[in-house]
Order: C-alpha cells, then sequence, then structure tokens
C-alpha cells in the first residue's frame, strides 16, 4: 500500500487490540474473571495472562532473544501467581509496552 508505514501500522493494531482487549475484560464482572463459561472456555484472568506471555515471546524474537520454553510445572505456577486483575493487567501493560518498544 503506498504511503502505508507498516511500523507504525503494526504497532498501532498491537495497541488497539490490547485497548480491546482490556475493555472486554472489564466487561467481566471481577467475581467472574477467573470461572470458565459453562466449563468449556478459557476464563478470562488466564487468557489475559496467556495474551501478556504472547507479547513477550513475540518481543523477546524480535530482539533475538532466546525464549525457553518452561517446563508444564513451572508454566502452571506462573499462571497461578496472577491471582488479582490487578496482577494480571500489570503484566500485559508491561508486555504489551516491552513489545512495542522491540524492533518493530
Amino acid at each position: 500500500m503506498p504511503g502505508l508505514n507498516l511500523k507504525d501500522h503494526l504497532k498501532a493494531t498491537i495497541s488497539h487490540a490490547a485497548e480491546l482487549l482490556e475493555k472486554d475484560f472489564h466487561a467481566i464482572e471481577e467475581t467472574k474473571r477467573s470461572e470458565s463459561l459453562g466449563g468449556t472456555s478459557r476464563a478470562a484472568l488466564p487468557l489475559m495472562v496467556e495474551c501478556g506471555a504472547v507479547n513477550l515471546v513475540f518481543a523477546k524474537a524480535l530482539r533475538q532473544e532466546e525464549h525457553v520454553r518452561p517446563s508444564p510445572e513451572d508454566r502452571a505456577a506462573f499462571y497461578a501467581s496472577f491471582d488479582t486483575t490487578e496482577k494480571t493487567l500489570a503484566f500485559l501493560h508491561e508486555q504489551t509496552k516491552g513489545l512495542l518498544s522491540s524492533r518493530t
């Protein structure tokens, strides 16, 4: 596309997606954010952590840093450590900021 700055477009898209995700997250009652809808879907809290973790992996790749995949036990402990909205959103914000500042 002529005139499209792909780098700026990518950053704007990442920022917009993070904003929409957080907006949807806040639409869920805080007491329900750890619950699975009908027992068949992923709960909102761990899904937000997953989004932050994906941003971290992409940022490391852009910085050409090695990413070591955690063991299932370490991964479970990591996710379990995000037991509040504040911790979860802080992680998502930090990793989104990290992604946006990585050679994108």
